[in-house]
This record gives structure tokens, C-alpha cells and sequence, in this order.
């Protein structure tokens, strides 16, 4: 008998346990925080400290007017200079080369767009304002990057301390 038994309750547990399966996975949907939208799906400003972003569209407004003299406010003297290969080595240029090394630098091929080779210059020109993209972070506290640029924080301010510039 105990069969028949077993075989009765079978039936009503197994429907208990249907419909209280619907109601917790409501319930604990309910509570779960709404996923996060994908991060690496598209670039973003959020990380990219004010000061970076305010002293990049002066950057930017000086390379596209040709002010070099505005440019070489922006910069950090001497001006490392290193090679695109890690065997290269780094040069320091006083404000004297700093003009004609940065029109070298400008004219070089981004390297960042194989498909459509882009020179620094037309990546300066496309960057209105720096993006944070997780795949390939742009800047981080104290140093930003872009394309043959960099930047690092000097105190409260931003300025170019190394350029990349292709080897010969």
C-alpha cells in the first residue's frame, strides 16, 4: 500500500513545487539589482579627471591653430621623445626642437587604424574630448595617452611629457 501512497502524494508535491518556483523567482528578481549595461559596449567620459578633459580641448584648439607657442605652455621640458620599439630609447628635446619634432609627430601615421591609416594629427583633430574605453583605457589617475601622446599630471595641472615618434 505504501506504493499507492507515494505514488498519490507524488502529484501534489510536484504542483506545490511548480507554482512556488514562479513566485521565488519573482521574488528574488524583484530584489536583484537591474544588470549593469555593458561596459566595454561603447566609450565613456567617466574616468577621465576634468582638469585632463579642459586641458586636452586646449591641447586640441592649439595643434588644429598651429600655436606652437601655446603648445609649448602646455608641455613639460625636456620632452621625452622615444622610439615606436621598446629598443629605441628615449631622447629629451628642450623647447628649441620641440616645434619641428612635434610637426614629425603630427605627420606620423596614428597606428591605431590599420583599415584606414589616420596621422596624429587627423586623431587630434576627430578628439574633441577623451573617451575612457575599458577595452583600451585612455588615461588612468596620473597619466593619459593618445595615440603618440602622452600626458601626465604635474600637480593640479596636465601636460605633454612624451611623444612616440616612428623610428627611422
Amino acid at each position: 500500500m505504501a506504493p499507492v501512497i507515494g505514488a498519490s502524494m507524488r502529484a501534489p508535491l510536484l504542483a506545490a513545487l511548480l507554482l512556488a518556483c514562479p513566485l521565488l523567482a519573482s521574488g528574488c528578481a524583484a530584489q536583484a539589482p537591474a544588470p549593469a549595461p555593458r561596459a566595454a559596449a561603447a566609450a565613456s567620459t567617466s574616468g577621465i579627471p576634468s582638469a585632463l578633459q579642459t586641458q586636452w580641448q586646449a591641447f586640441r584648439a592649439a595643434v588644429l591653430a598651429g600655436d606652437n607657442a601655446a603648445l609649448a605652455s602646455m608641455t613639460r621640458f625636456p620632452l621625452e621623445v622615444a622610439g615606436t620599439l621598446d629598443d629605441s630609447g628615449v631622447q629629451r628635446i628642450g623647447q628649441d626642437r620641440f616645434a619641428a619634432t612635434l610637426a614629425k609627430v603630427l605627420g606620423h601615421d596614428s597606428g591605431l587604424s590599420p583599415r584606414q591609416p589616420q596621422t596624429n594629427r587627423d586623431l587630434v583633430q576627430r578628439t574633441e574630448s577623451l573617451a575612457q574605453d575599458p577595452r583600451r583605457p585612455t588615461a588612468t589617475d596620473d597619466q593619459a595617452r593618445v595615440g603618440a601622446l602622452v600626458f601626465s599630471r604635474i600637480g593640479s595641472q596636465w601636460k605633454l611629457t612624451r611623444v612616440y615618434l616612428e623610428d627611422e
